[in-house]
């Protein structure tokens, strides 16, 4: 069995990038595996998601069964820092 690298792995919640373009290929970060981003993936634009494993070294998340990569996603901490900062922005 071949062990992967990777970013996240099961039980870790990731947001989908908003700016992700269908028919693009998006990359794991430490090695040339990849897939593509197709229709109906766009639904979860913008959504935290949950790492159901991994899987050929890409992910597959709970809430579906395509599979995902890194570039494909968003750590949820750097979302918060970044509503964190906008808040002290507007106070």
């Amino acid at each position: 069995m071949t062990k992967y690298k990777t970013k996240y792995k099961s039980g870790d919640k990731v947001v989908v990038r908003k700016d992700l373009e269908l028919d693009h290929r998006y990359y794991m970060l430490d090695s040339d595996i990849a897939d593509t981003f197709v229709p109906g993936m766009d639904d979860y634009c913008g959504s935290v998601v949950t790492i159901k494993r991994v899987y050929h070294g890409k992910y597959e998340i709970m809430e579906c069964g395509w599979n995902w990569t890194d570039e494909m996603f968003e750590e949820i901490e750097k979302i918060i820092i970044q509503v964190d900062m906008l808040m002290k922005f507007l106070v």
